[in-house]
């Protein structure tokens, strides 16, 4: 059965532990996580490297029992040597998470490729694989150039996250994520949005505050879905900015009913399964 996890993106205005305590609360299994800004240096969400707030982290996962999958870190950028990334990679480990996601913030392709391919080894070491998320605006534009950064990289811990906003606007379909090889695929993301990208809207802001839930808008998550490999973790990234100012657990609770919905009254011919709702089992 697919693990269905709450992404941190989701959430507005939601703390590391906060994001782990809306999941229990809507009933989501698993979790992601960020553990650092989006910068390096920009202070927010600063989990790596500090001890207290991982002990925070581990109380509130053991609490609940949701599991934390896997994390974000700020991008990586040509500034910034493996160094930078190794509380990421021992923050990440002791949290238990599998997974650390990759954002591309090169502009040479061969350059990121030889920087994965280290960053890669690195994480490895301690038992985790990194998925690069490719978007239309970062350094790895579209799926297919993030297969070959990986191809470049050559590392056997290394795959994708496919987000189904960033597989539309870069020009992908579903057709493109079937072509690809199994194991590459480590994670599907789960949101809706319009077939056209909203005049005047840029695309990341669109990314980050005007994602709509599954089932509202026209992305062809179902076929996203059946060409993802058997058993592949989905990630729920969904922020609405029209829930932002309500409380975490409240949008964590309206995106899990939703992502309930959508797949109820989708099924599909292999192993999907709505949301399991602890709290009602």
């Amino acid at each position: 059965m697919r693990i269905l996890s709450l992404g941190s993106s989701t959430l507005f205005n939601a703390s590391p532990t906060e994001v782990v305590e809306a999941a229990a609360a809507a009933g989501f299994d698993a979790a992601g996580i960020r553990l650092t800004g989006r910068a390096a240096g920009d202070g927010s969400a600063a989990v790596a490297g500090n001890p207290a707030a991982l002990r925070a982290l581990r109380q509130v996962r053991n609490e609940t029992g949701v599991q934390i999958t896997h994390v974000t870190s700020f991008w990586a950028t040509p500034d910034l040597p493996l160094e930078a990334f190794l509380p990421v990679i021992e923050a990440a480990a002791e949290l238990g998470a599998g997974t650390i996601v990759v954002n591309c913030g090169y502009e040479d392709e061969s350059r990121f490729a030889s920087f994965l391919a280290v960053y890669g080894e690195a994480a490895g070491r301690s038992g985790l694989k990194l998925a690069l998320e490719f978007m239309p605006y970062s350094g790895a534009r579209d799926l297919a150039q993030a297969v070959r950064m990986i191809g470049l990289a050559g590392c056997d811990n290394l795959g994708v996250m496919v987000d189904p906003l960033h597989l539309a606007r870069s020009g992908g379909t579903p057709a493109d994520v079937r072509a690809v090889i199994p194991r590459l695929i480590h994670m599907v993301q789960l949101c809706d949005a319009p077939r056209e990208r909203p005049i005047g809207v840029e695309l990341r802001a669109e990314a980050l505050s005007q994602r709509l839930y599954p089932g509202e808008g026209e992305l062809p998550l179902i076929e996203l879905l059946d060409a993802a490999p058997a058993g592949v973790q989905i990630d729920v990234e969904a922020p609405c900015r029209k829930h932002a100012g309500l409380p975490p657990a409240e949008q964590a609770r309206r995106t899990a009913a939703a992502c309930r919905q959508f797949l109820a009254a989708h099924p599909a011919p292999s192993d999907r399964t709505p949301l399991k709702n602890k709290k009602t089992e």
